[in-house]
């Protein structure tokens, strides 16, 4: 009896000073997890991180009813650590790292609170709630993920925290954090206070654990936030215990705010590696899948590329000389050769434009850019060459939607190619033509494009690719550029596929342009680059040239920012070269969008439809306005796929009908429809598919945050970049699991529809496109030219 009573009294004892029933194992080593975006999980999870030895471990600080996990329980630490819906993060290969080089008797467990875009603010046990309330209320998304760790993060990270010691053993701090607070020489007080606020929460001793701290994206790597490294390596010096950990190297994604899934990997790798030299063991951590390719040699002289994430990616090579001082309005001439090794890590400036491209702007701007996953010069993956969108007056190959990884992944060689736009691509003038021996001008920014595709014939060899097997593709602008160039004798072949995504240039020239009847013949454009002279000031063509690019006029409504039919580059009306088999005969692949229309201003009422459709159409105008029709009250997508079609669709379609009857070579024809079903009532029902939102699904580069956004978007991505990928290695989109995508004739005119699945159908609007082929036919007419003027 009194053996029982002194058990009672001594469980009795131990639970009044506060002990577990579970006591803590010291050999269970627990790390706690904090920061902004890049510790939050920026990159892509792949396969390959799937796999986790169960001794590393997750406690879980939110519910995640998808992936199976409750608040406050511990699970294997497979990714994505943080939230529901985020990716891979420094602290997955931390863990990784550690149990692979501790006792098999070791665990290792994550608690892990980050939210993306945050200043260190937002975790500061007092001062949260005013930065939520002031810097944060700007930032709706920021919000909800606090809200998401009950509105307090340090609260939640306390919260697990004090679970997990139940458990285990806190032995350490990761943090990743800076770039909202770039510049702030304050960082390092701010970091300190939040590490003593956490040690005296946990009842752990002043400055007994390490705190790890990552730079952000490197200098060496453009990282636009690397100014804050400096601050970042003054850590050590308030927090004794503080370790910094190098980004050096690390290859970041095209924002260069946050690094890709190779350079988080090797990060964690080495947020291990420096927690364990602290502790007296080093290890040697494996970088050869980001270290950099061997040199290239192409005509000019040697290449060093970048490895990014597996492939051998180069940036900024020139292959022609930049169109600047004399060589300005000139056809572009052979870049110069150089001695040494040059660097193609960086993208050049984008072309000289309006606007504010992420990569600035310069007239020296001709280079491309090259991703590829071959591993020797002689595998010959067929090419893919990017051209860039934009009106033919904005446009750059640096934009992260055309990030060319993920379809190099797919076994092409990628290759995108900046142009001359805006008046420095297009503009026409007297003098201009008498300097050249076919006494033309303009059309600049297409013969950059055909000298970046005979940089290609003469190089891509040294990069995997094979000259012979080139397919250029383009969207807008880019998708009019490639068909273009379908047509241009000048290019006959330099590619072997073509893909114009909205694109197409079958419409005939005309005085006063609409988009579809946007060519101007030479001797036009001749007259109005003269007025454009007079608008500067300038008396000659070399006074011309010798005026800051900055100070000419630019944009829309100036002479010069359109290809013109040359005589040359564009020998005549295209409509009219096709019907006489006058084209570069490779097989295309064709398409629009569904709602092009909504993208280009369209009119707010019946009346101003009915108004522009009669301006711009003539005596065709009623029998559009009812095969297009308005409603008494609104402008419903009927009416807007009038401009649509007129566009895009048409060209599309004429393009098709064309070359299927001139031509042996295929055309594979598809319709973009990719969109949530709108609720009847709100402000997007009734409306598809925009201007350019395809390009995001043909490069898999999808923005999570797309309000557009649906659940079958990510399948839709890789069905479409199946398609492409498989077309320009056998000139036919078919191949593996895809459904079939049968070729258009006139007399079978098949469509793929990419409608949350890929499906065949019918041409969108035939009756309706047939009354404005109608009209694109009486237009040829002599009424119908004279009309026009």
């Amino acid at each position: 009896m009194k053996h029982s009573i002194s058990i009672l009294f001594l469980a009795l004892l131990l639970s009044l000073l506060g002990f577990s029933a579970h006591a803590q194992d010291p050999n269970f080593h627990i790390y706690l997890c904090i920061g902004q975006s890049n510790m939050e999980g920026p990159a892509r999870i792949e396969p390959q991180d799937t796999t986790v030895d169960s001794r590393l471990r997750l406690l879980a600080s939110v519910d995640c009813p998808e992936l199976g996990r409750n608040k406050g329980n511990w699970y294997t630490a497979k990714p994505p650590l943080c939230r529901c819906n985020t990716r891979l993060s420094p602290a997955d290969y931390f863990g990784r790292t550690l149990v692979a080089n501790l006792p098999q008797n070791v665990k290792v467990g994550l608690v892990h609170v980050a939210v993306a875009g945050s200043k260190i603010e937002i975790f500061d046990k007092k001062d949260y709630k005013m930065y939520l309330d002031t810097s944060a209320k700007e930032r709706p998304w920021m919000i909800n993920m606090a809200n998401q760790y009950g509105g307090n993060p340090y609260e939640r990270l306390v919260e697990m925290a004090r679970l997990a010691q139940k458990a285990g053993v806190i032995k350490g701090i990761l943090l990743h954090q800076g770039e909202s607070n770039t510049g702030d020489k304050e960082w390092p007080m701010k970091v300190k206070k939040i590490y003593d606020d956490l040690l005296t929460d946990l009842q752990l001793a002043p400055n007994s654990i390490p705190l790890l701290a990552g730079e952000l994206v490197n200098a060496d790597q453009g990282g636009k936030c690397a100014s804050m490294n400096p601050i970042i390596a003054t850590l050590p010096q308030v927090i004794p215990k503080a370790l910094v950990v190098s980004s050096k190297g690390l290859p970041a994604v095209p924002d260069k705010l946050h690094f890709s899934s190779e350079g988080i990997r090797i990060f964690g790798k080495r947020y291990a590696a420096a927690l364990l030299a602290s502790q007296g063991k080093k290890i040697d951590i494996d970088e050869s899948s980001i270290a950099p390719p061997a040199p290239v040699k192409v005509q000019e002289g040697l290449l060093q590329g970048s490895t990014e994430n597996g492939l051998s990616v180069y940036k900024g090579i020139p292959f022609a000389a930049p169109p600047v001082g004399n060589l300005r309005w000139k056809a572009p001439q052979p870049a110069a050769k150089w001695e040494g090794i040059k660097q193609a890590t960086q993208f050049a400036p984008a072309p000289y434009q309006g606007g504010n491209p992420p990569s600035g702007k310069s007239e020296d701007c001709l280079y491309l850019n090259i991703w590829s996953p071959a591993k020797s010069a002689n595998e010959n993956l067929p090419v893919m060459v990017w051209i860039y969108g934009g009106g033919f007056s904005f446009g750059a190959t640096s934009e992260p939607v055309t990030n060319g990884e993920k379809l190099a992944k797919k076994g092409v060689v990628l290759v995108s190619i900046a142009y001359r736009v805006n008046q420095m691509g297009f503009l026409a003038h007297p003098e201009l033509s008498a300097e050249t021996p076919q006494k033309t001008s303009g059309n600049y920014g297409l013969l950059d494009m055909i000298a970046g595709l005979q940089w290609v014939q003469k190089n891509i060899k040294a990069f995997g690719g094979n000259p012979d097997k080139v397919t250029i593709f383009g969207e807008s602008a880019g998708g009019i550029a490639v068909s273009m160039l379908c047509a241009s004798p000048l290019v006959k072949g330099l590619f072997h596929g073509a893909i114009s995504q909205s694109g197409g240039s079958f419409g005939p020239h005309r005085l006063t342009t609409y988009p579809g009847e946007n060519m101007k013949l030479l001797a036009l454009a001749e007259k109005q680059g003269v007025e454009f002279m007079q608008k500067t000031g300038a008396t000659s063509l070399a006074g011309l040239r010798a005026m800051p690019a900055d100070k000419l006029p630019s944009g829309f409504g100036n002479p010069g920012g359109w290809p013109i039919v040359d005589g040359y580059v564009i020998p005549d009306d295209q409509h009219v070269l096709y019907e006489k088999g006058k084209y570069n005969h490779v097989p295309v692949l064709i398409g629009y969008n569904s709602d092009e229309g909504a993208s280009f201003m369209p009119p707010k009422t019946p009346k101003d439809y009915i108004e522009n459709t009669n301006k711009r159409y003539g005596p065709f105008a009623e029998k559009l306005i009812k095969a297009y029709p308005v409603e008494e009250n609104n402008v419903p997508k009927t009416a807007r796929d009038l401009a649509r079609d007129a566009a895009f669709g048409w060209h599309t379609w004429a393009w098709a009908n064309l070359q299927s009857q001139t031509s042996k070579e295929k055309v594979y024809y598809y319709y973009f429809d990719q969109h949530p079903d709108h609720p009847v009532g709100s402000a997007k029902f009734g409306y598809g598919s925009p201007h350019g939102q395809d390009v995001a699904f043909v490069f898999g580069n999808l923005n999570p945050a797309d309000q557009n956004r649906t659940p079958t978007d990510g399948e839709l991505s890789e069905t479409i970049m199946n398609y492409w990928t498989n077309f320009a290695k056998n000139g036919n989109p078919n191949g593996g699991n895809l459904p079939q995508w049968e070729s258009f004739s006139a007399k079978k005119p098949a469509v793929m529809y990419f409608q949350q699945k890929a499906f065949m159908g019918p041409v969108p609007s035939e009756d309706a496109m047939k009354v404005l082929n109608s009209y694109f036919e009486w237009r040829r007419t002599p009424e119908g030219k004279e009309w026009a003027k």
